[in-house]
C-alpha cells in the first residue's frame, strides 16, 4: 500500500466519524427543539402567571424603558397603578414619565431615576403627588436592569401607598390623647406593675389616695409595700396566686397604709399583660378608695339606719327586688347610673334594662338563685341607659331567704365600670394599632433582647437592609448590618446602651445584605424593668439623600463665600437689631472699618447712616415686606466723608435665626454726574431763553423804532415843500425820540451781550457812592422834570465802596429811569443807603403804580416778557433790570424788589 492509498483510507475513516458526529448533533438538536417547546410554553404560562400576580398585589408596580438623554417611558404598569392614580392604562403605557407624574414631584423623581442608573443600586424615597384620584403619599423603590453590555435598559419600580398610614398616625395621637384624658379625669388610681409586682406606671390619683407622688413609686415600690403590715403576707400570697393563673380579677379588697400612716381601704381590679408567647409581663388595673364604703358596710351590720344611709348615699348603685323581679327599693346612685327617676324606673324590669347580648347569662344565674342552687353571683354585664348609651357594670346579686328556704328578697349592687371598660377597649385597640403602626412605620425599627439578639423588626427594616424576617430573627444585629471598621463601633454602641442605660443618637454607615453601604441615623434606646436591662430597640433612618444634600450645601457655601469675598459691592450681614455678624472687603473699602472693628458693633454705633431715620425706615420696610430694593441714602465713612449709596436688603434665616443681608452700592460718582447734568440742563435752558430773548429784541423791539424813523423820514422827504415849520418840527421830534430809544436799546443790548460772552471788563476800585448817585440824578433830572417828579437822595456822608464805577452808574441809571417811567406826575423817587451785615444796601423807592405780585417773580428773568408801558406810554428796552441783576451779582451782591399795586415800589441791591 502506497502513501496515497494510506492517506485515502484515513480520510475515508475520518469522513465516516464526522458523519456519525453530524448524526449525533442532529439528534441532539432535534431533542433540544423538542425540549424547548414545553419550556417556551411554560415560560409563556409563567409570564401570564406573573402578570396575574402583579395585577392583584396591593402595591403599585411599574416598568420604565430607559432612553437616551435621561428619558424614561412607561412600558407596563399593574392594576394597582391604574386604581390608585385614577389614570387609564392607555394614557400611561408608551408615555414619558414627564407626561404622567405631576410637578413638583417630577424633578425629584427624575433625579432619583438618574441616581439608580448611575449607582447601579435600588433607590428609595417618599413621594407626595396629586393625581386624578386625589393626593397620594407613597414610598417608592426603583431598581435598574442592565443588558449584557452593562447598559441600563429598564427601571423596575414599586410604590407602597402610605396615604392611609398617615391617617392612622393621626388617629393614634388622638387615641393617646383620649387615654391620657381618661386617666387624668378618672377618680381611680390607675397602675401597672411588672411580674414581680414593681410599679412601672401609676396615675397622679395616687397622691390623693396614698399620699405618694408617682416619682416616689414607679420603679421604687412594689404593690404589696402599701398593704397593712399585719396582713401583708397573706394579701401578698393571695395576690401572687392570682398572678400565677394570669387571669383578670375584680373587687380585691385590701387595706393599705398612706404615707402619713393612716389606713385606707382599696378595692382593686386588674387584668394581666402577656407577651406574644403568652408569658406574664405584668398586670394593669385600678384601685378605688372604698374606705368610706367599707366603714358604711361595717356600720350596716350594727344598724339598719346605717344601712339605709349607705344604701341611699353610697357611691354604688343598689336596689332591693322581689322574687318576681319587682322593684322594692332603689337608691339615688342607681337612678343616676341609668338616667331615670325612681318613678320612671318602676316601669321597667331588669330584663328591659339589660343589653340583649348579656341577658341570657344573667337570666341563667338568676334562675339558679331562684332554684336555690346558689345564693349570690357576680357578673360583669351591660345595661342600656335612658339616653341609649351603654353602662358597663359589675353586678353583685345576693338573696335573703326565709327560714323555710324560700326567697324573701334580692339585694343587688351595681358598680359603674364604664370608664374602665372603655379604657380596656381603648388599650386593646391602641395595642393593635401600635402593632400595625410598628410594622408600617416609615422608619426601620429593630428590637433586641438583653443578649443583643433580634426578637422583632418591622417591614421598613427588612426593606432598608434587604433581609427576610427569617434571616434576622435571633441573630445579632451588629453582625448583620455592621461591617469592617463600623462593626466595632456598633458593638460599642450596643454595650453602652446596655451598661449605661442611656439613649444614644449617632450617624454612621451600615450595610445591606448585598454589601451596599447606607448612610443612616441611629437612635439606640434601652428597654428596662426597674434597673434591669431586658433589651433595646433601634431606629434607623436612611439619610443618604441628606448626606448628598449636605455635600451640595457645603459646595454651595464655598461658592457663596467666594462671591461674598470678591463682589465689589459692600455686603454686611446683621442681626435684626443692626449688630454686625459679617462683612466683606467691599464693605471695609466703602466704610473704612475693618472686619474686627465692625463685627459685634451696630450700624448706628458705627454712625454709618448720615440720616439715622433711613435705618429705621429700612428696618420697618423689612419687617413689613421682608425685603427692600434700592433705598437711596447718605452714609458717612469712618474718616467722616459722605457718599450716596443704594441699599438692597432682605431677611434670611440661618440656623433658624432671622438675619438681615444688605448689599450696598456706592453711587456717589453717579449722583455727582447727575447733578452736573441737571446743572448743565438748567444752564442750557437759560441759554436758550437768552437766545430767544435776544432774537425777540432784534426782531421786534429794535425793529419798531427804525420803522418809525424810516417812516417819518420818508414823509418829510416826500412832503417837505408842503409842510410848514411846525409840522416839520413835530416829525423831527418823533424821529428824535425813536432814534434815542433805538440807541438806548442797542446800547443795552450790546452791553448785555458783552456780559453773556464774558468780554465786559470788571474793574473795581474805591469810589464814592454818594458822588455817583449825585451824578446819575443830574443826568436824569430833565426826564424827571418833564413829569414833575421829585428826585432826592438821603445820602449825607461820603460813602466809599470797592466797585466798578461804570457798572454802578448803569445800575443806578436804569433803576432811576425805571422808577420815573412808572411814577405818575407829582410823584417822588428817593435813594438811600444803609450799612447792614458788613455790606451796603442801596434802596430806590418810588410812589409809582407798583408791580403785580405775579410779575415780581419774572422782572429779573430774560426768558419771561415783563416790559410794560410807563404812565405816559413810555417804552422800555426790557433789558434794564436784567443788566442790573447781572452787574449786582458781578459784585457779589443781590438785587430784590418790594412792591404792591398802587403803592409804589422799592428796588434794593447790596454791595459787599
Amino acid at each position: 500500500m502506497n502513501d496515497f492509498d494510506k492517506t485515502k483510507k484515513e480520510l475515508v475513516k475520518e469522513l465516516q466519524e464526522l458523519r456519525k458526529e453530524n448524526d449525533a448533533l442532529k439528534k441532539s438538536y432535534e431533542k433540544v427543539i423538542t425540549q424547548r417547546k414545553p419550556v417556551e410554553v411554560n415560560l409563556l404560562e409563567n409570564e401570564q402567571y406573573l402578570t396575574s400576580i402583579l395585577n392583584i398585589v396591593e402595591d403599585v408596580i411599574f416598568q420604565l424603558t430607559v432612553e437616551p438623554h435621561e428619558h424614561y417611558r412607561f412600558s407596563s404598569v399593574n392594576n394597582a397603578f391604574i386604581r390608585i392614580t385614577g389614570i387609564p392604562l392607555e394614557r400611561i403605557v408608551g408615555k414619558l414619565v414627564n407626561e404622567i407624574i405631576p410637578e413638583p414631584s417630577l424633578s425629584m423623581v427624575l433625579e432619583k431615576y438618574k441616581q439608580a442608573v448611575e449607582a447601579h443600586s435600588i433607590v428609595q424615597w417618599q413621594e407626595t403627588s396629586d393625581y386624578p384620584s386625589g393626593r397620594l403619599i407613597g414610598e417608592v423603590s426603583v431598581a435598574p436592569v442592565y443588558n449584557e453590555a452593562g447598559i441600563c435598559t429598564h427601571l423596575l419600580g414599586t410604590v407602597h401607598d402610605l396615604t392611609e398610614g398617615k391617617w392612622i398616625e393621626r388617629a393614634l395621637k388622638e387615641n393617646e390623647l383620649r387615654c391620657r384624658q381618661i386617666v387624668e379625669n378618672s377618680s381611680d388610681f390607675i397602675w401597672e406593675v411588672d411580674s414581680s409586682g414593681l410599679y412601672t406606671y401609676c396615675s397622679d390619683k395616687i397622691i390623693k389616695i396614698l399620699g405618694y407622688s408617682p416619682d416616689e413609686v414607679v420603679g421604687h415600690k412594689y404593690f404589696y409595700d402599701f398593704f397593712a403590715p399585719e396582713i401583708r403576707d397573706d394579701l401578698k400570697t393571695s395576690a401572687f396566686s392570682v398572678f400565677a393563673h394570669k387571669e383578670p380579677f375584680r373587687n380585691f379588697i385590701n387595706p393599705n397604709t398612706r404615707k402619713n400612716g393612716q389606713t385606707v381601704i382599696l378595692e382593686t381590679s386588674g387584668s394581666p399583660i402577656l407577651d406574644e408567647n403568652g408569658n406574664l409581663i405584668g398586670y394593669r388595673g385600678a384601685d378605688t378608695d372604698i374606705t368610706q364604703r367599707m366603714h358604711s358596710e361595717q356600720e350596716l351590720q350594727h344598724s339598719h339606719e346605717a344601712f339605709k344611709n349607705y344604701f341611699e348615699l353610697g357611691s354604688v348603685g343598689m336596689c332591693v327586688t322581689s322574687p318576681e323581679k319587682n322593684w322594692i327599693e332603689v337608691n339615688a346612685r342607681l337612678c343616676q347610673m341609668f338616667g331615670y327617676t325612681k318613678e320612671e324606673l318602676q316601669q321597667y324590669t331588669w330584663a328591659d334594662l339589660t343589653h340583649p347580648d348579656d341577658l341570657a347569662a344573667d337570666v341563667e344565674l338568676f334562675n339558679q338563685v331562684l332554684s336555690g342552687e346558689r345564693n349570690s353571683y357576680d357578673l360583669d354585664k351591660r345595661f342600656i341607659r335612658k339616653d341609649g348609651s351603654i353602662l358597663y357594670s359589675t353586678l353583685s346579686v345576693t338573696c335573703q331567704r326565709n327560714e323555710d328556704g324560700t326567697l324573701h328578697h334580692i339585694l343587688a349592687s351595681l358598680i359603674d365600670i364604664t370608664d374602665r371598660k372603655l379604657s380596656e377597649q381603648d388599650y386593646q385597640r391602641e395595642k393593635a394599632f401600635m402593632d400595625k403602626l410598628f410594622d408600617s412605620s416609615p422608619e426601620a425599627i429593630s428590637v433586641s433582647d438583653w443578649q443583643g439578639l433580634l426578637v422583632r423588626v418591622n417591614t421598613k427594616f427588612l426593606e432598608l437592609f434587604g433581609f427576610t424576617k427569617e434571616e434576622v430573627i435571633s441573630k445579632k444585629i451588629d453582625n448583620l448590618i455592621a461591617q469592617d471598621q463600623y462593626h466595632d463601633e456598633a458593638v460599642e454602641i450596643t454595650n453602652n446602651v446596655a451598661h449605661l442605660g442611656t439613649t444614644i443618637e449617632h450617624e454612621s454607615i451600615r450595610y445591606r445584605k448585598d454589601g451596599t453601604p447606607v448612610d443612616v441615623s441611629i437612635i439606640a434606646t434601652p428597654i428596662t424593668v426597674g434597673d434591669l436591662f431586658i433589651g433595646g430597640y433601634g431606629i434607623y433612618r436612611d439619610i443618604t439623600p441628606r448626606k448628598r444634600s449636605e455635600k451640595a450645601l457645603k459646595e454651595s457655601e464655598e461658592k457663596y463665600k467666594a462671591v461674598f469675598r470678591t463682589i465689589p459691592d459692600a455686603i454686611v450681614l446683621t442681626q435684626m437689631d443692626g449688630t454686625v455678624v459679617d462683612i466683606n472687603f467691599g464693605f471695609s473699602k466703602l466704610s473704612g472699618f475693618t472686619k474686627e472693628e465692625a463685627v459685634g458693633s451696630t450700624l448706628l454705633e458705627m454712625e454709618l447712616y448720615s440720616v439715622p431715620e433711613d435705618r429705621i425706615k429700612l428696618t420697618k420696610a423689612l419687617q413689613t415686606n421682608g425685603m427692600v430694593e434700592n433705598l437711596e441714602t447718605l452714609i458717612r465713612c469712618k474718616i467722616g466723608s459722605l457718599g450716596t449709596v443704594l441699599i438692597s436688603a432682605s431677611i434670611i434665616s440661618i440656623n433658624n435665626k432671622p438675619l438681615i443681608l444688605s448689599i450696598t452700592r456706592d453711587i456717589t460718582d453717579r449722583k455727582l454726574a447727575e447733578l452736573q447734568l441737571i446743572k448743565q440742563a438748567e444752564e442750557l435752558k437759560e441759554l436758550n431763553a437768552t437766545k430767544d430773548k435776544f432774537f425777540s429784541i432784534i426782531a421786534h423791539d429794535l425793529k419798531n423804532p427804525f420803522n418809525t424813523i424810516l417812516g417819518f423820514t420818508d414823509i418829510l422827504l416826500t412832503n417837505f415843500q408842503e409842510f410848514d415849520n411846525n409840522e416839520i418840527l413835530k416829525y423831527l421830534n418823533i424821529i428824535d425820540t425813536s432814534s434815542k430809544h433805538a440807541f438806548t436799546l442797542l446800547e443795552n443790548l450790546l452791553l448785555w451781550a458783552r456780559t453773556q460772552t464774558g468780554t465786559i471788563d470788571f474793574q473795581p476800585e474805591v469810589i464814592d457812592l454818594r458822588s455817583i448817585v449825585r451824578d446819575v440824578i443830574e443826568l436824569i433830572k430833565n426826564q424827571a422834570k418833564k413829569k414833575e417828579i421829585f428826585v432826592s437822595s438821603s445820602i449825607m456822608d461820603h460813602c466809599p465802596v470797592f466797585a466798578d464805577k461804570n457798572m454802578i452808574e448803569t445800575i443806578l441809571r436804569n433803576l432811576f429811569t425805571n422808577a420815573i417811567k412808572f411814577t405818575p406826575k407829582n410823584g417822588s423817587v428817593v435813594v438811600s443807603i444803609i450799612h447792614q451785615n458788613n455790606q451796603l444796601e442801596v434802596s430806590i423807592r418810588d410812589t409809582g403804580v407798583g408791580i403785580a405780585k405775579e410779575d415780581m417773580e419774572n422782572i429779573f428773568r430774560i426768558d419771561r416778557k415783563t416790559t410794560n408801558l410807563g404812565t405816559e406810554k413810555e417804552k422800555g428796552t426790557g433789558l434794564g433790570l436784567i443788566l442790573c441783576k447781572e452787574f449786582v451779582e458781578k459784585h457779589g451782591g443781590k438785587i430784590s424788589v418790594d412792591s404792591e399795586l398802587g403803592s409804589g415800589s422799592t428796588f434794593k441791591f447790596t454791595i459787599p
